[in-house]
């Protein structure tokens, strides 16, 4: 589902006009009061995840953010100057209040943001839409209430040991600190944000026909915000006690360059010249001065370069929303069907209840659920980047535990080969111990879809913890008798 994430009117524009687009060069004046743009949709990502509370890193210190230009409530104060507006804007970003961002928005501009998610959302299939975040939803749930046996998994064992390798070669030393409970509070915000976004005003086709800016931006993105900076706050608190990390001269320097209240302490606002409707306003940020400007548009105070992009972004989007709607639309068929595949693969892991028989489930999913979605999208490559890369077809044991003739045992072998996933390439192993017949059967990359087609076996029991399909066959019909006709002797 080729989702591409269109936020330039409500992020990109919105939050680099502020951070990043107040320098440089700047577009040629614009009308105090024309927005320009018209109401147009926005369409967002395929699902996040969703989350259950992770246990929490007791060593993390509060954060207590400054109140540049707040109240002690948190709540940003009016203002009327390009000054105070630039100061409540950064007072919105260190107190985590995005809302407040919104707040400093035009009417005009709020509605036309509004209208282009409301727009995506009235045209968007709804069913396609709400069982991907539905799915997605049930997905990230079961990893985290099965959080416990995440960790003990080999991939998972494997993948902190790629951790260490990594954090070993940056010079952090053996890295023996890097336990699973700490990686573990490390993720923590992570799959909070996930949680965030699976619940989100995209979540489904009828919160996005009601989009409210302002609502997203309070329970989404100053939620977000706040779980990455407690990230850094984690990492930031626990390099302060490993020994090869605070005797390494780079890391200490890129652990007080994410010292964010240091940051915002020393940025400093000033005006350098005003006008009724236009203003220069100069930002020293460390000591470095930038200098941009700013215009009133509907009252309030926003930069010029906003300005000056907002009516192109807003109606490149509204051109772009029938378009995206109808591309996402159009995957219904292939992505649905999909979404049911991969439904039993994240059953079977719910269901699992020893680690045995989650190991078997997790490891069963990660190998197929990716390249069925990936597939099932038209992007064969994404497989690797949704964190399995290709299908590992491994083979799947048969045990057959009824009597086979070797006569019977051609045949069985030539009707299974024909279930497989390429039977002109199926391989079939048989081999003999005791009384018990197995054999090694591939292509197999789903065993238990593999079971289900099994239909001339007396019983098939599939057992996700050997990845063995158990096997009872009919009894051979018994050899016809015939009664002797020899002459009697007399």
């Amino acid at each position: 589902m080729q989702i591409r994430l269109i936020l330039v009117p409500s992020l990109s524009v919105l939050m680099s006009s502020f951070l990043l687009g107040c320098g440089g060069n700047e577009p040629a004046p614009v009308s105090s009061t024309g927005t320009g743009g018209a109401s147009a949709p926005t369409a967002p990502t395929a699902p996040g995840g969703s989350s259950a509370a992770a246990p929490t890193f007791s060593g993390a210190p509060s954060f207590s953010a400054p109140t540049v230009g707040s109240s002690s409530s948190g709540s940003v104060s009016s203002a009327d100057t390009p000054d105070a507006v630039v100061k409540q804007f950064l007072a919105a970003v260190e107190n985590n209040e995005f809302e407040r961002i919104w707040d400093l928005l035009p009417k005009s501009y709020q509605t036309q943001i509004n209208g282009l998610f409301q727009e995506f959302g009235a045209q968007v299939d709804a069913d396609l839409w709400n069982k991907s975040f539905n799915m997605a939803n049930r997905y990230i749930s079961t990893m985290l209430t099965k959080e416990e046996m995440v960790y003990q998994t080999p991939e998972m064992q494997e993948q902190l040991n790629t951790i260490k390798s990594s954090a070993a070669m940056m010079g952090a030393g053996t890295v023996d600190w890097l336990t699973v409970e700490k990686l573990r509070s490390l993720s923590d915000p992570f799959n909070k944000i996930s949680i965030l976004l699976i619940n989100s005003e995209f979540s489904s086709s009828q919160k996005l026909k009601s989009f409210d800016g302002r609502v997203f931006f309070a329970k989404t993105i100053s939620p977000i915000a706040e779980n990455l900076r407690t990230l850094v706050e984690l990492i930031v608190e626990e390099a302060s006690q490993v020994e090869e990390l605070k005797s390494n001269p780079q890391i200490q320097m890129l652990l007080q360059q994410a010292d964010i209240g240091k940051f915002f302490d020393g940025i400093k606002v000033s005006v350098k010249t005003q006008q009724e409707e236009s203003a220069v306003v100069v930002i020293k940020v460390m000591g470095t001065p930038t200098e941009f400007s700013m215009v009133k548009v509907e009252g309030k105070w926003i930069p010029q370069s906003m300005a000056g992009m907002f009516s192109l972004s807003m109606g490149m989007a509204k051109a772009q929303i029938p378009m995206l709607a109808q591309q996402v639309n159009m995957m219904k068929d292939r992505v649905l069907p999909a979404l049911d595949e991969v439904e039993p693969l994240i059953a079977a892991v719910q269901k699992a209840n020893t680690q045995d028989e989650f190991n078997a489930a997790y490891t069963e999913m990660n190998s197929q659920a990716p390249q069925i979605v990936a597939n099932a999208l038209g992007m064969p490559g994404l497989s690797a980047m949704l964190g399995a890369g290709a299908v590992k077809v491994s083979p799947v044991t048969i045990e057959v535990t009824s009597e086979v003739s070797e006569a019977q045992l051609g045949e069985l072998i030539k009707q299974l080969e024909g279930l497989t996933d390429v039977p002109e390439k199926a391989i079939s192993l048989p081999k003999r111990s005791g009384a018990t017949l197995t054999i090694e059967m591939t292509p197999v990359t789903n065993p238990q879809k593999f079971a289900d087609l099994i239909t001339f076996a007396k019983s098939v029991e599939y057992d996700a913890t050997r990845r063995t399909i158990v096997l009872q066959l009919e009894p051979p019909p018994e050899p016809e008798t015939s009664e002797s006709t020899e002459p009697t002797k007399e």
